[in-house]
């Protein structure tokens, strides 16, 4: 798994860290990991964004797009889980389907890491409630928030298509299959506008 440097979490063996402070030194390694996928695609690592940038995102996203189409949604609540829906990837990793890991084997380690990580927490039950609720996406926020885990990733990629002057359309199935208007027609606006090959601007 390529990572920026060593995990922070680290720095802190033999010390009696406080649990926040402790949990800080863990969620930071997000900051430190690579979203695997790009590099997969030989997006060079100055340029590949990190989990905690693709949280950041996918959070930022989901605040405009629930706002502006679906004012029925409780958007702190969704904002809340956009934020944890990635945190086991702090001591799991970035898995791809290159790394070809059991469903079952990742669902085990990312349940592990996610009670490791939140159960020494003040409210801890219900960070990690909120965390099962976006994995099982039995709920309409569960839902719409990986919804804008997808629209993020197709954003990113066609921003990565300009940069190295490709064709990452593989990205862009999975968003087919969202049977949402409002979230087709901002991926179809954004198809509109998606480099082709060879026709590179200056950047």
């Amino acid at each position: 798994m390529h990572t920026k440097g060593v995990a922070p979490i680290q720095f802190l063996r033999g010390k009696n860290a406080d649990a926040i402070v402790a949990f800080y030194f863990e969620f930071a390694q997000l900051k430190q990991l690579y979203r695997q996928g790009w590099l997969q695609r030989s997006v060079a690592k100055q340029n590949c964004e990190s989990v905690a940038e693709h949280t950041f995102s996918v959070t930022l996203l989901a605040m405009i797009v629930a706002d502006a189409y679906f004012p029925e949604f409780d958007t702190a609540k969704i904002m809340r889980m956009c934020l944890i829906h990635d945190l086991a990837e702090a001591y799991t990793g970035d898995y791809t389907p290159q790394h070809n890991i059991d469903k079952q084997q990742k669902k085990y380690q990312e349940q592990q890491a996610i009670t490791k990580m939140l159960s020494k927490l003040p409210n801890s039950q219900s960070y990690i409630e909120l965390w099962q609720e976006y994995h099982e996406r039995q709920t309409k926020e569960a839902q719409f928030v990986k919804y804008m885990d997808q629209l993020d990733m197709v954003m990113q990629a066609s921003i990565y298509e300009y940069l190295y002057d490709k064709d990452l359309s593989e990205f862009m199935s999975e968003i087919h299959k969202i049977d949402c208007p409002q979230i087709q027609n901002i991926f179809e606006k954004l198809c509109r506008i998606r480099h082709k090959p060879d026709q590179r601007e200056l950047l």
